[in-house]
């Protein structure tokens, strides 16, 4: 690639005429500041982050409503799904920290969080019923038919279960532990208790009375039989135990024997490889539900030990329910699914889907939050990318993983998930998604993988959308390739940039030599595939990120994180190098405005004027950009602003991990640390470029007052439209006063002064009036009777429509037409009577034969 001089960058850099010419004064200052800064505070008032997108807890879902809902713990929220259709319904929120436990009382739902509060909701309505505070972190909660029974864990490396009267709300304490309680269970009789913490099993009776008894392994859930006496629980090393006479506290409590004649009588069940804490005995208790990290889930016969199996499900089970009839299973997925099963077909019914997220590591923690992969190799943000198919669909790529999710922001569900990991098995930290990107109209994506174990892994590959299948189907893959920092596409053509060490790549398009046969699933013949155009590089630097402009004419490379290069995406020649910001991460494309984001502050380039327009110092992590503004995340708050306002447009709390713009440039969308995502949409009054630049931001707010909410609905009121929307102190006619040298963004348009143009310039002649018989002048009454043409009053627009025509029409006459001079009278007569010589006519066989059959036909 050659390297091009001082080259202009405006001819490059695509831009509308509103944001080229920009909205300043004569000189060079933003106008309409104060209308401005109005529709922002107006704007701060309303808006507020959305719950969209769920992160189930790693506890049991319910069934509720006579098995028709299906109740997900979610953060501090709880999610009502349809079990039929797998659609959320409403959201239960009244907690302030994380969910830990969800029951269901009739047409109630009572659950506890680690905020020491027990809340009671109504089904239908979501209103909240009843409060107890325990003024504890609640870990566990069992639901009796007089009380409440709550596991706690008061701090200190001790737990507690404690008994609530749900008539007087007493609180009493029947149980103290050594160390955090981890499972609990309530007899069908709802007298006896059960917990387990650490290795023992302690075990409150009906009279009162504490038993406890010690296992060789530490302990992680436990649950009665429904009608025979015994206690099943389960251990880290994946063993199932069935406690028989755990009523009778005998010497083998200090032995540690537990087979001991005296006292309890245990049997075990073992298939699992690892640690679980999913277990569930049907209402019958004819089957013993298990599940754990094999993602498979286990039925045990309890009466003649069959097992039957359900692999496959997608994640390691942290949860396991079963409705009232006993016909559905609902199993929580460590990939943050729920899965309805049918117990009479072992299908799955239903899948609801979350945000796909990263994964898990084996041991499912009891708190109901889920530990992640720490090693340096997985820590990479969330990537979030408006889907260009819908309007209000992102696409999302956690780290760690292989899955490509779609999900709709508006309803809040699932659309698509994508899985790109060619491995049948894929075991945590195999492979992970270390690039990606999709194209303007959603049609390809590109995806690249990696393995520190296995080389074949490492890949680039191209999916095509196929509309048939409702997927995007494989059409290229390169394989052992050096890693790629990341993937990112033309805004309009089928061309992307794919960044690997200190080279970058330009791929694009092209017609295959021996297209595959088309199969029955097939909806196009596959005849594109993806190679590479072009390959560069700078001085030998690494490239870190890389941006296009809004047409695509230029892209921008970061280099070493401080030197910033602009290529022509046509000729691949160097336009102009930035080397003034350092410890850049982030870069893009606001207008004309090239935006570097950095750990110590937010930087708006004009590619113009080739001169920085304005510093913000504030540590940014991760940024999202549009055409007219962009996103900037720090520590705790998301900034809405624009480039050339140093005050942002809006903020608002959030700890993020990722941002983008969604629905024309209209929403925010963000995910948390957490992993849920949450959506802030705004008025267009906060954009200033939305609506024709700070017109639009004039007319979010009347000049006749406060802006009222139902002006959203039906507009602005009918007697605001007749006025003239010109300012007072500059009339119209000093914006076209020269014509056409007035900016473009404030003309009117072409088509609507065409045609009065045309009309004034070539007007007919008017015909005189007859001077015979004069109509006679009306009188007073009768012009009032029979009115005459009525003259109609112009718009503000029509006005300047006007002004600019009579500018127009005046500078043309103005000019000197040279029109060619008419022959007189005199000389067209003497012409039409001079009649014109015929030309002789040649003499040849073909005109002597002509003439001979003309003769003969006569």
């Amino acid at each position: 690639m050659q390297a091009s001089g001082a080259l202009a960058l405006a001819p490059y850099v695509g831009m509308s005429p509103g944001l080229r010419g920009g909205l300043r004064t004569d000189s060079g200052s933003p106008v309409a500041s104060e209308t401005a800064l109005e529709a922002m505070v107006a704007m701060d008032t309303q808006c507020s982050w959305r719950h969209c997108g769920s992160q189930f807890n790693a506890i049991p879902a319910r069934f509720a409503c006579n098995d028709t809902l299906l109740l997900a713990a979610s953060g501090a929220a709880v999610d009502v799904y349809s079990v039929a259709t797998g659609e959320r319904i409403r959201q239960l929120t009244g907690h302030k920290n994380t969910v830990t436990s969800v029951a269901t009382d009739g047409s109630h739902v009572i659950t506890c969080a680690l905020d020491g509060r027990i809340v009671v909701f109504e089904v239908e309505s979501g209103a909240v019923v009843d409060s107890i505070d325990v003024k504890s972190p609640c870990v566990r909660m069992q639901v009796a038919a007089t009380s409440i029974i709550v596991a706690t864990n008061p701090g200190g490396g001790k737990g507690a279960v404690m008994k609530i009267d749900r008539q007087s709300k007493a609180v009493t304490s029947i149980m103290k532990t050594k160390k955090p309680v981890s499972g609990l269970a309530v007899a069908p009789d709802g007298a006896t208790i059960a917990c387990v913490s650490s290795q023992k099993l302690m075990v409150r009776l009906a009279s009162g009375t504490v038993v406890s008894h010690r296992h060789s392994n530490e302990l992680l859930s436990v649950c009665f039989h429904p009608e025979d006496n015994y206690i099943c629980t389960s251990d880290v090393v994946g063993r199932i135990t069935l406690w028989y006479r755990y009523h009778i506290q005998g010497d083998h409590a200090k032995k540690g024997s537990p087979n001991s004649k005296k006292g309890c009588v245990t049997s075990v069940l073992h298939w699992h490889a690892h640690g679980f804490g999913a277990l569930q005995f049907t209402d019958d208790g004819t089957y013993l539900l298990s599940g754990g990290n094999e993602k498979v889930l286990v039925q045990w016969h309890m009466r003649d030990g069959h097992k039957q199996f359900l692999p496959r499900l997608g994640g390691a089970i942290q949860g396991i329910a079963v409705s009232a009839r006993g016909d559905m299973f609902a199993v929580t997925c460590a990939d943050n699914t729920i899965r309805v099963i049918s117990s009479i077909s072992s299908r799955v019914k239903t899948v609801i889907r979350g945000v796909v997220t990263r994964r898990p590591d084996p041991v499912c923690k009891s708190h109901g939050t889920v530990k992640f992969d720490q090693s340096p190799a997985m820590q990479r943000p969330f990537e979030l990318h408006p889907d260009p198919r819908i309007p209000g669909h992102v696409v999302i790529v956690a780290p760690n993983n292989t899955n490509v999710q779609v999900y709709d922001v508006v309803r809040g569900c699932n659309k698509l998930q994508i899985e790109t990991d060619p491995m049948a098995v894929n075991r945590d930290g195999v492979a992970y998604i270390d690039g990606w990107g999709i194209n303007h109209d959603g049609q390809w994506i590109a995806v690249s993988l990696r393995s520190s174990q296995s080389r074949l892994v490492n890949s680039l590959s191209f999916r095509q959308w196929d509309s048939s299948r409702h997927t995007y189907c494989l059409r290229s893959v390169v394989h052992d390739i050096p890693a790629i920092k990341g993937i990112l596409f033309h805004p309009a053509e089928d061309l992307c940039v794919v960044l690997s060490g200190a080279s970058f790549q330009f791929w694009g398009t092209a017609a295959r030599d021996n297209p595959p046969r088309m199969t029955k699933t097939d909806a196009v013949r596959p005849s594109e595939t993806w190679a590479c155009r072009a390959v560069g590089e700078y001085r030998g630097l690494k490239a870190d990120a890389a941006a296009f402009s809004n047409d695509g004419s230029v892209v921008a490379i970061l280099f070493q994180g401080s030197i910033v290069t602009l290529w022509d995406t046509t000729t691949m020649e160097l336009l102009h190098t930035v080397r003034q910001f350092p410890d850049i991460h982030t870069i893009g494309f606001c207008g004309r405005h090239l935006i570097c984001v950095s750990a110590t502050a937010v930087v708006s380039w004009d590619t113009v004027s080739r001169s920085m327009e304005l510093k913000a110092p504030m540590s940014a992590r991760v940024a999202a950009f549009s055409s007219r503004m962009f996103a900037v995340a720090t520590d705790s708050t998301v900034h809405l602003m624009r480039p050339d306002w140093k005050v942002p447009l809006l903020s608002r709390k959030l700890k993020c991990s990722a941002l983008a713009f969604i629905s024309n440039d209209t929403t925010l969308v963000a995910i948390s640390q957490r992993g849920e995502l949450c959506s802030l949409k705004f008025s267009s009054g906060v954009d200033g470029g939305a609506a024709g630049g700070d017109e639009a931001v004039a007319s979010a707010v009347p000049s006749g007052g406060a802006r009222v909410p139902l002006q959203d609905l039906f507009g602005r009121p009918a007697s605001n439209e007749s006025d003239s929307v010109v300012p007072k102190s500059k009339p119209a006619s000093g914006i076209v006063s020269s014509g056409l040298a007035g900016p473009s963004h404030v003309m009117p348009p072409l088509d609507t002064m065409y045609a009065n143009a045309m009309g004034r310039l070539m007007a007919p002649k008017p015909l005189p009036a007859p001077a015979e018989h004069p109509e006679p002048r009306p009188t007073r009454q009768e012009d009032d009777r029979a009115p005459g043409p009525v003259v109609p009053r112009l718009k503000a627009s029509e006005a300047e429509t006007t002004i600019a025509l009579d500018a127009i029409v005046a500078s043309v006459k103005k000019r000197a037409l040279v029109v060619p001079a008419a022959p007189s009278n005199k000389r067209a007569r003497q012409a039409k009577a001079t009649p014109t010589p015929a030309k002789p006519v040649p003499d040849t066989p073909r005109t002597r034969r002509s003439t001979r059959l003309a003769k003969e036909a006569q």
